[in-house]
């Protein structure tokens, strides 16, 4: 019991890091692009399950990636995310609708 309990709650902080990326990708590609990754819908419930896991493992989320950058979040707007800070995220964008030439 004690292993399964450990082995979820290390995919739920590994999940944190996980949404933060695809949203900075998200946003990228909604307000640069006008091409969203993902439906509002399925955007939102990655925003509400981000949100929860910060709250959830606070300090494990002080330690992750872009966690600056998360800070303020509260899903209802992206418009705060600086997702021009890190060029990787334009590449993954571009890969992503195909334009990987």
């Amino acid at each position: 019991m004690e292993l399964s309990m450990h082995h979820m709650r290390r995919k739920e902080i590994a999940k944190i890091t996980q949404r933060r990326r695809q949203i900075l990708v998200h946003s990228f590609m909604y307000h640069e692009l006008h091409s969203p990754m993902a439906s509002e819908e399925k955007y939102y419930g990655w925003c509400k399950e981000l949100l929860m896991l910060q709250e959830k493992y606070p300090i494990e989320s002080e330690r992750l990636p872009y966690y600056e950058e998360f800070t303020y979040f509260t899903g209802a707007t992206d418009f705060t995310i600086p997702y021009y800070k890190y060029p990787w995220i334009e590449q993954v964008a571009l890969f992503l609708l195909g334009e990987n030439s």
